[in-house]
């Protein structure tokens, strides 16, 4: 609504010199914070997907009025506009960060379990066949319970990692 809403729809700047005579004006906000807007200045917050905002000045000092002041506040808008987007994917890596540490954790479980079930289950193949230690550890069957295992604890470890 009002002046802002305009900025928001047209995505263009404005600088209103009289707010209470300007059709666009709503007088809503006044009422809410209890301040009488003047004058204004406001531009469009803009980014990849489009407007996301406005920012204004209320009731700058008449000397504020100018284009070069509105120009200073598209500039100022553009950073400020920036900093949201980067704030946002910042927020975005995160959770996806936590997603694949979750990831990590649940297939890095699975693994050192099924390792553990592999090693078991090839030392009692081992003892029920009765093979001399030295030939039970050579088995690709025991190389492989170990790989599994070891590749599912080094998982649970990047899946608990900060980092």
């Amino acid at each position: 609504k009002g002046i802002a809403g305009w900025i928001a729809a047209q995505g263009e700047s404005a600088l209103v010199a009289d707010a209470q005579h300007d059709p666009r004006f709503f007088a809503g906000v006044d009422a809410e914070t209890g301040v009488t807007t003047r004058s204004m200045l406001g531009a469009p917050l803009r980014s990849q997907e489009g407007v996301i905002g406005v920012v204004e000045v209320i009731n700058p000092g008449p000397e504020s009025l100018t284009g070069e002041d509105l120009r200073f506040l598209e500039a100022l808008a553009d950073d400020i506009a920036a900093a949201c987007e980067r704030a946002r994917l910042l927020a975005r890596l995160r959770a996806e960060a936590v997603s694949l540490r979750q990831v990590c954790t649940g297939v890095g479980i699975a693994a050192l379990g099924i390792g553990l079930l592999f090693l078991g289950g090839s030392v009692v193949t081992a003892v029920a066949r009765a093979v001399p230690l030295g030939e039970a550890l050579m088995e690709t069957r025991l190389l492989g319970a170990v790989l599994v295992g070891g590749l599912g604890a080094v998982l649970l470890r990047a899946g608990r990692s900060r980092t």
